[in-house]
């Protein structure tokens, strides 16, 4: 994780360089190292999905509860902690 996160910034301070640089072999070498780091993100985003449903005994569950989590529908029931009839708290 903490190589991702470096690799990323070293790609964003080379695009802050090349900004006012013209030199095309620089250009192509952030192209490319965009590409690769792109591909190395995605890789890294499918084994974390991949752990968890590999360790799963109800693996649909599993599924279900990581989309729901993505789509930002992880919805947890608290449950009610206590009720105040008449001013007396049950």
């Amino acid at each position: 994780m903490h190589l991702l996160v470096n690799s990323c910034s070293d790609k964003r301070e080379l695009f802050i360089e090349l900004r006012s640089n013209t030199n095309h072999s620089s250009r192509k070498y952030l192209k490319d190292n965009c590409r690769i780091l792109s591909k190395v993100i995605k890789e890294a985003k499918g084994m974390e999905y991949d752990r968890p449903i590999l360790n799963s005994n109800n693996v649909m569950r599993t599924c279900w509860k990581l989309i729901n989590k993505e789509l930002g529908k992880d919805h947890k029931n608290h449950g009610i902690q206590s009720v105040n009839i008449n001013g007396r708290s049950t």
